[in-house]
């Protein structure tokens, strides 16, 4: 192989990691939430809805599959999740949003909360549900609820996204359409809960037992494509360290070439 062809096949390389790293201006237009639990807490990184606090005894740990510090939920000793206080940009109503988040089941036969908002009224309740389904998710509006499945895969982590644009409702598996149904929603302005029980008046169905992270909240609905990009930009990405890795073995392979002519 020549020197040149090297080189070549080196910059294409760090180049499209390069680009995975840079190219997401398109998801960041009607975002109003973000949560990545880097800092160890429920902080906003856009500043728009606002943070989340913690119930019960949540924990933030590192994990290694995601690469960052995660947000762990359980119902051990109690319902412990975070709860995000109501907000006038958590959509509501039959506003457009988008809902998009990592997820890690420990138990995959759980009847548990994911994602809530809204409350548990006819039409007004927004939550994503575990069933007693091993990989079994359910979009619950209290009125039209519709499953959707994921890869049963335990302790595996999965992106979920659900969509809204006043008409239907659409739901993603790792950055693939996944499932849809008409519905008008009518969502009641509220809290919003990351892995927690059900809001009132019903109440109840446990906190998840497992892990979310780069929980994202839209004031758009967000379109295949974009739904798609936002996998690919949350999935863990190589770190400096692994691209100037990268780099130095480019470095010796042209040497080595170099030093066989």
């Amino acid at each position: 192989m020549s020197t040149n062809r090297s080189v070549a096949i080196i910059v294409a390389v760090l180049g499209l990691l390069i680009l995975a790293q840079t190219g997401r201006a398109d998801i960041l237009s009607g975002l109003v939430g973000k949560y990545t639990f880097d800092t160890a807490a429920a902080v906003d990184e856009t500043g728009i809805i606002g943070n989340g606090a913690d119930v019960g005894t949540p924990g933030y740990v590192f994990d290694s599959t995601r690469g960052d510090t995660v947000l762990e939920v359980s119902r051990t000793g109690g319902d412990n999740y975070v709860e995000v206080a109501a907000d006038g940009d958590i959509p509501e109503g039959a506003e457009a949003r988008t809902i998009a988040l990592w997820m890690r089941m420990d138990d995959e036969s759980d009847n548990a909360g994911v994602f809530r908002s809204g409350i548990t009224d006819t039409d007004q309740d927004f939550s994503i549900e575990q069933t007693t389904t091993p990989g079994q998710l359910t979009v619950n509006t209290w009125g039209g609820d519709f499953d959707f499945t994921i890869p049963s895969e335990p302790n595996a982590w999965h992106h979920i996204a659900v969509t809204y644009d006043g008409a239907t409702i659409r739901t993603y598996v790792d950055g693939v359409a996944s499932a849809s149904r008409s519905y008008t929603l009518a969502t009641a302005a509220n809290a919003m809960r990351f892995g927690g029980p059900r809001f009132a008046p019903s109440g109840g169905l446990a906190s998840m037992n497992g892990r979310l992270d780069d929980i994202y909240i839209y004031a758009r609905t967000l379109t295949d494509d974009d739904v798609a990009e936002l996998y690919a930009a949350t999935v863990p990405e190589p770190s400096t360290m692994v691209l100037l890795a990268l780099s130095v073995a480019g470095l010796g392979l042209i040497a080595r070439v170099r030093r066989a002519k």
